[in-house]
């Protein structure tokens, strides 16, 4: 029983690390695209102050306005790559831990089958 159940331990140890392998990187390119579009929008601000203390009055506006568009469009295009990295990730999270869960679960059925033969095969021995 210890052979068997060290066997199946040992092959749900080598799966584990193949399923969740690759996972901690969309965790990471959520973190960094929010990350990115923060700075993006502190670049697009900077810009947009910059220009307008140096453009005549007739042109502030126009300047101000291209900045400030600048800014959030790279805000939003962060904000969207995290939530969508985010989402990939929670989906491929669920599904690891559901593999894991079945892995537990027919590792447990495969060790009371082979228990259960084990055990018919040596009672059929003893009554012969």
């Amino acid at each position: 029983d210890e052979q068997i159940q060290n066997a199946i331990d040992a092959t749900a140890l080598e799966e584990i690390p193949k399923l969740e392998r690759r996972l901690p990187y969309l965790a990471l390119i959520a973190n960094i695209a929010t990350l990115l579009g923060l700075l993006g929008t502190i670049f697009g601000l900077i810009k947009s102050f910059n220009a307008v203390a140096m453009a005549d009055p007739a042109q502030r506006q126009a300047i101000l306005s291209s900045g400030i568009a600048e800014a959030m469009n790279s805000t939003a295009l962060g904000l969207v790559t995290a939530i969508l990295a985010m989402v990939a990730h929670s989906i491929l999270s669920t599904r690891a831990n559901k593999i894991l869960e079945e892995i537990d679960e027919f590792g447990v059925k495969l060790m009371d089958l082979l228990s259960a033969r084990k055990y018919r095969h040596t009672s059929e021995k003893s009554k012969d």
